[in-house]
């Protein structure tokens, strides 16, 4: 029943380009609160209770897509929710003074890829077939390229979000390379359990130097930061 629900808070999501201007921020906050009760909730099973049973998600090419939690990723799905609610009730001020500046259509944009940076966000922590990783992983960098490009009308910020996209997607090959050379060289799946197989048969120096770039750049380790001080204040 709870991933029932989950799906269909995304797929409403898709009505933040239909409602009023002045219902946007409501709605989105909803939409957030809503995954953020859902999401802890299972987080909480993964920590305090008996374990969390795996639910499909989706099918992709006819493979069942399992949302998976373990105790890591439960701290990790905690700590999201709380950035994201406090992200979006600080942007209630934030935002107030683009409410006249931007058009309905443009802060319809900015809300629906927050809510959907939020959801892919958490979906990192509970994929673990490495097909559906890298789908959602794109759909984080695509959501926060377009939230970089909110003030889109100066032409700094179309260079900083040009910038972001090309370095999140130089991370995306590195990261696809190091599954792709794990996979080839085990007997396991293509995904994180390939990965882990690969470990324990072979040297695992470069598929680690490739998802230690890949998953570096993203992270904004220092040096491969160089996109993190221009894309934050933008």
């Amino acid at each position: 029943m709870n991933i029932l629900i989950y799906k269909i808070v995304l797929g409403v999501s898709i009505l933040l380009f239909f409602l009023p201007k002045k219902w946007l921020y409501s709605f989105a906050l909803f939409l957030i609160l809503a995954m953020c009760v859902i999401t802890s909730w299972w987080a909480s099973i993964a920590i305090f209770g008996d374990g969390f049973q795996p639910l499909t998600f989706i099918q992709l090419s006819g493979n069942p897509i399992s949302l998976v939690i373990d105790q890591l990723s439960a701290f990790f799905i905690i700590i999201i929710n709380f950035t994201v609610l406090t992200g979006i009730i600080y942007a209630k001020g934030y935002l107030q003074p683009y409410f006249n500046k931007k058009s309905k259509t443009e802060l319809a944009i900015h809300y629906f890829n927050f809510v959907w940076l939020h959801f892919s966000m958490l979906l990192v922590c509970m994929i673990r077939d490495g097909l559906a990783f890298l789908i959602v992983w794109e759909i984080m960098s695509i959501s926060s390229f377009f939230l970089v490009l909110f003030e889109s009308e100066k032409k700094e910020t179309i260079k900083i979000g040009i910038n972001y996209l090309i370095q999140m997607h130089i991370g995306l090959v590195l990261i696809m390379s190091g599954f792709l050379l794990a996979f080839m060289q085990s007997d396991s799946t293509f995904g994180f359990e390939g990965v882990a197989s690969f470990f324990t048969q072979h040297q695992p120096f470069l598929v680690f130097f490739l998802f230690f770039l890949g998953f570096g750049i993203k992270a904004g380790f220092i040096p491969i930061h160089t996109w993190l001080p221009h894309a934050h204040p933008a």
